[in-house]
Parts: structure tokens; sequence; C-alpha cells
């Protein structure tokens, strides 16, 4: 009898559950890993854009003088204001002030 091609032999006994059980598990390990990885990018994305929102000098102006320092910042704070931002702010704020002594 002649030996077959490779390609068209029969698997060993036990090798094909093996090679299913191994595709199985790389499957699960996919799949697994995917919804973490996008929550992961809409995260970051996210934090992009709220490190990217820009507010006019002229805004934090007006705010601040419509309700006074500590309670805007406490406003901005809890909407979700970024060290960046706040520092930014303080800036513009300072601007003015030394713009207006000049």
């Amino acid at each position: 009898m002649a030996r077959r091609p490779f390609a068209l032999r029969r698997p060993a006994r036990g090798q094909k559950e093996t090679e299913m059980k191994i595709t199985l598990f790389i499957l699960m390990f996919i799949v697994a890993a995917n919804p973490a990885s996008a929550a992961d990018q809409r995260n970051l994305r996210q934090a992009r854009l709220n490190e990217s929102a820009h507010v006019s000098c002229e805004t934090v102006r007006a705010y601040v003088a419509q309700m006074g320092l500590a309670q805007a910042t406490m406003l901005a704070r809890a909407a979700g204001m970024t060290a960046r931002q706040e520092w930014s702010a303080r800036r513009c704020l300072a601007k003015k002030v030394n713009a207006s002594l000049e």
C-alpha cells in the first residue's frame, strides 16, 4: 500500500482533539480580550476629548464675574475640568488682571 501525501493523511488519534482545544482556547482568548480593549479605546478617546476641549478666556472671565472665583472653580471641577484646563483658566484671569494694572 502506497503512503498518502502528508495533506491527505489522517491525524493521529487524539491529535485532532488537541488541535480543537487549542483553537477553542485561542478563540476564547480573543473574544474575551476584545471588549476590554474596545472599552479602553473609548475611555482613551474620551480623555483626549476632555483634554483638548478649549474654553475661551472670555468665557472664563464671564463665569468668574457672574459666580465668583470659588464657585466657578467648583462647578468646572464637577464638570470634569482637568489640571491643564484649570491652569489655562488661571492664566486667562492673570492676563486680565495684569492688563488692567498696566
